[in-house]
């Protein structure tokens, strides 16, 4: 009976020892969790929602799926509690060791209510860190949160934090850290279109910062130290804060906000902004006790996240569902180096518009968008608009031979979002995509009895090399005709007939660009012009050229060092041509094709004139070496 007895107190002693080791972990737990909460809430909206927000920015220019928006955000949640929760413990244990600063400034933290100490605050500063450190290099953050940890340094462990600007600029590199970790969680590569908002956003900081300080001026001063409030007085602060509020938004964040487009979005963003904006200014001059100021950083970190939100993409794929539903469709980014300065070789090198023009442009739908596409499916393309940031006022012609750069003194020239093409995807083979056939060159005994004559002679280098910018050229020469008038005519053709070819195995092969012409919208109606406004049509009069000329290793793909390429017209038939020049055909319009390949529609036939035709010019040949020899 004893030694029963002795085996079930045994048993029960063990079945205790473990309910009270669970009993004291949730018990630590809990405890851990409430001190976290009490360390951060001063400080917890702040820490909440920027990341998310700026993460959902990227996730939307990457156009995440929702299975990688759901991962993303989740990460940067937990990662930006435990990145100000850093700073937090820091700036506890900091403040604590000054025997002023937080009885006066923050008498409910733990530390002055002995919920704990500074020691142990220490300790959980180093675990914390220790553990974002290894989160963020699972993450593949470690760049920013490194950034992070040596601004905690040198605001806490150096006493930057005593010092206005010192402190103003160290909260300017934790932006930074900050926002572009949240770009890098939310996957888009494409960095260049993070740092056009993360740049303003870090010069807006600055300048505003200093808001969160007039809540802790009286610790601030028992304590010596020196922040801005402090050192420029209340009401030169609260000025100088206030004009940084509006001038930064005005100039740097507005316009933002602006490039894509003129839009409601666009306005009821500015909007909001600019209505928190003018009640923070009239918190900050009107409203000056402790109590409104806490109430007033509130609003500041609100207007942050607003900003935040103001931060999106040009193109947008959206899919019709069979329940009548648009569904976003994800394309991937690409990433474009950003243009500062162009140099205008040609005139063509530039567009010009005057009052009232227009330029239309066709292009195929880039293979990014037409490999995300379905056969049978309904489709919407919305444009959501962007900035030109290169532009000038004058002509073409006063341009050639100089730069244009970006201008610090005007704004980029803006281009509204909010138009859109709703089209269906089908894979079919049109007429107008079939491989060019080889055929025989015009010769001058083609040409049509009773039209104007015209030739076409090609020139250029026969060495080449990459690093230089070689050009070919083409001469259209006009002859004259039975009446020697002078003539329009468009150029298509020439265009359309100049063909590449590529020595292979001692035979010419004629060589077509990369992307063939795929994904085009071939169902939009034709389009009107006018033969006078549109670059695709030429005026000479009798013994005049028309000379266009290229950069050729731009125009030829595939090249290799070492090849052997050569140029030839090889002949065709001017769809539109006649009598008379700009004064005559001012206001003479015809309709062509929305695409680049398509012949003049009306007038058909060319309205009854003789055939146009252009008879085959010379070749010429170049050689693709390393240097020239």
């Amino acid at each position: 009976m004893s030694l029963a007895a002795n085996s079930i107190n045994q048993s029960n002693s063990r079945s205790l020892s473990r309910d009270n080791v669970a009993s004291r972990l949730y018990a630590t737990v809990k405890r851990e969790i409430h001190l976290a909460y009490l360390l951060m809430k001063s400080n917890f909206d702040a820490a909440s929602s920027p990341f998310p927000i700026f993460t959902t920015a990227s996730l939307l220019h990457s156009r995440a799926t929702y299975e990688k928006a759901l991962s993303s955000l989740a990460c940067a949640t937990i990662y930006g509690i435990l990145f100000h929760y850093t700073i937090d413990l820091a700036n506890h244990a900091e403040g604590a060791e000054n025997k002023y600063e937080d009885k006066i400034n923050k008498p409910d933290r733990p530390i002055v209510q002995s919920q704990t100490t500074i020691s142990a605050t220490k300790y959980r500063f180093y675990i914390v860190s220790a553990t974002w450190l290894l989160l963020s290099y699972a993450l593949d953050l470690y760049i920013w949160s490194l950034l992070w940890i040596v601004v905690v340094i040198f605001l806490y462990i150096l006493h930057a934090s005593r010092i206005g600007p010192a402190k103003d600029f160290c909260m300017v590199l934790g932006t930074l850290s900050q926002l572009m970790a949240c770009w890098k969680l939310g996957g888009s590569d494409s960095v260049d279109s993070a740092w056009v908002w993360v740049v303003p956003i870090m010069v807006w900081v600055f300048f505003t910062i200093p808001i969160q300080d007039f809540r802790d001026v009286p610790g601030d001063l028992a304590s010596g130290r020196k922040t801005t409030p402090i050192l420029l007085g209340d009401v030169p602060a609260r000025i100088y804060t206030s004009l940084g509020l509006v001038l930064t938004e005005c100039f740097l964040i507005f316009p933002r906000v602006f490039e894509y487009g003129y839009t409601l979005p666009t306005g009821l963003m500015t909007l909001i902004i600019s209505l928190v904006t003018l009640m923070l200014v009239y918190r900050l001059t009107q409203l000056r006790t402790i109590d409104h100021d806490r109430v007033t950083y509130k609003w500041y970190v609100a207007l942050y996240d607003l900003i935040l939100l103001a931060a999106k993409n040009e193109f947008i794929l959206l899919r019709h569902t069979s329940e009548g539903k648009l569904e976003r469709v994800h394309v991937p980014d690409v990433t474009l180096d950003p243009l500062d300065m162009v140099h205008v070789e040609y005139p063509y090198d530039l567009q010009e518009l005057e009052p009232g023009g227009s330029i239309t442009y066709c292009h195929s739908l880039p293979r990014r968008y037409r490999e995300q596409l379905e056969p049978g499916e309904t489709y919407e393309l919305v444009w959501t608009g962007t900035k030109i940031p290169l532009w000038d006022w004058g002509v073409r012609s006063d341009y050639v031979g100089s730069r244009l750069t970006t201008s610090l003194t005007q704004p980029g020239l803006i281009l509204p979002g909010g138009p859109r093409v709703t089209f269906t995807y089908e894979e079919i083979e049109s007429p107008v995509f079939i491989r060019r056939q080889s055929t025989p060159p015009l010769l001058p005994s083609d040409r049509v009895q009773g039209a104007p004559i015209l030739s076409v002679e090609l020139s250029g280098p026969k060495i080449i090399t990459p690093e230089g910018k070689h050009h070919a050229s083409l001469h259209v020469c006009y002859h004259g005709g039975p009446t020697n008038q002078p003539i329009i005519f468009r150029n298509h053709v020439i265009w359309e007939l100049l063909r590449s070819y590529r020595l292979e195995s001692g035979l010419w092969e004629l060589q077509e660009g990369p992307c063939g012409c795929s994904g085009l919208f071939l169902d939009d109606p034709n389009i009107t012009v006018n033969v006078v406004e549109d670059e695709g049509f030429i005026t000479l009069k009798p013994g005049e050229y028309w000379s266009p000329s290229w950069i050729i290793l731009e125009d030829i793909y595939g090249w290799e060092v070492g090849d052997i390429w050569r140029y030839h017209f090889k002949g065709g038939t001017v769809d539109w041509w006649d009598y008379g020049g700009v004064d005559e055909h001012a206001d003479t319009n015809v309709q062509i094709p929305p695409h680049p390949w398509g012949k003049v529609t009306d007038p058909a036939d060319n309205g009854g004139q003789p055939q146009l035709v252009i008879p085959a010019s010379n070749t010429i040949e170049f050689r693709i070496v390393d240097k020239e020899k």
